[in-house]
């Protein structure tokens, strides 16, 4: 999930640049045909208005553009965050695991002295029958 989410956020990175550079361009553009002189007024001021809408879509764009990457970058966080939540707990898992086993092992290790124990108590107590 978070391979996805980092995959998602370079893509809405590299558009938010390519929006960027298109918005840049666009006004670039604008600002050309307002110097531009031309040998009609209308004429100008259509090429004006054309560059001004295209300008103005451009921005739309990238605003478009930087929402959606900063969407991405949210979810990549928390996809981030929400691996180191399950690294921890699964870390705390093994711990409560290997505990576990050395409890366990502790009681086979009590349970096997605790039968010599009686095994031998009862062997003293035959032998010491025989010799009464």
């Amino acid at each position: 999930m978070e391979g996805l989410a980092k995959s998602d956020l370079q893509r809405a990175n590299v558009a938010a640049r390519s929006a960027e550079s298109a918005m840049n361009e666009s006004l670039a553009h604008y600002r050309q045909v307002n110097v531009q002189q031309g040998s009609s007024l209308l004429a100008d001021h259509e090429r004006a208005t054309l560059a001004a809408n295209a300008a103005i879509e451009a921005g739309e764009a990238l605003a478009g553009a930087r929402n959606e990457a900063r969407v991405a970058l949210d979810n990549y966080v928390m996809a981030a965050r929400e691996l180191a939540v399950l690294d921890r707990l699964d870390e705390n898992r093994r711990e409560e695991h290997a505990v576990a086993v050395l409890h366990e092992e502790a009681v086979v290790a009590d349970e096997v002295a605790s039968a010599r124990f009686i095994a031998r108590r009862a062997r003293l107590e035959k032998e010491s029958r025989r010799c009464e």
